[in-house]
């Protein structure tokens, strides 16, 4: 089986980002995910330690061309914090990897939640991106963001619903 790296944007959302490990905890007991880098755009204390103690890794957009060199898995996942994958998403990654056409993929907007809860966040990254490792290093430029990089892809898509936690209240 591939194994997944996720990268996941974050501001100062810690509600938000705890929302999005959540929703990944799957792929980690099925031992599709391999590790979480938590790209740190504007992470208050709160925000930092939801991610350590999830055992995230954090890096800084300038650090994340190195990030990605040193992601484990062959397939990357990159995601907005706020953004939960749908129930069955694991199935679904892992029969898209397996497909061997390593194409970059994108995720459904949810069916339930459409209407509710707008998408936020980049637009490439509303939906998410899943796509092999190599492409993302070799289209990495000087200093990408993750945006930058869900950006270069024509992506299929997959029938998982991806849906955005509420906005945190300040």
């Amino acid at each position: 089986m591939a194994m997944l790296s996720a990268f996941i944007q974050s501001r100062d959302e810690p509600a938000r980002l705890a929302s999005t490990l959540a929703s990944l905890v799957p792929g980690a007991v099925e031992g599709l995910l391999r590790d979480v880098t938590v790209v740190d755009e504007g992470m208050g204390e709160q925000a930092r330690v939801v991610a350590d103690h999830a055992g995230c890794s954090i890096c800084r957009p300038p650090d994340l061309s190195a990030a990605l060199l040193g992601a484990k898995g062959e397939w990357v996942l990159l995601l907005s914090a706020g953004a939960r994958l749908g129930q069955g998403w694991t199935d679904a990654v892992a029969l898209h990897i397996a497909s061997g056409r390593g194409r970059p993929a994108s995720f459904s907007r949810s069916r339930f939640l459409a209407f509710a809860l707008p998408l936020r966040g980049p637009a490439s990254l509303a939906s998410g991106v899943l796509a092999p490792k190599r492409l993302l290093v070799e289209a990495r430029g000087a200093s990408p963001t993750l945006a930058d990089l869900a950006r270069s892809w024509a992506a299929v898509r997959i029938d998982v619903g991806l849906t955005q936690a509420a906005p945190e209240r300040r």
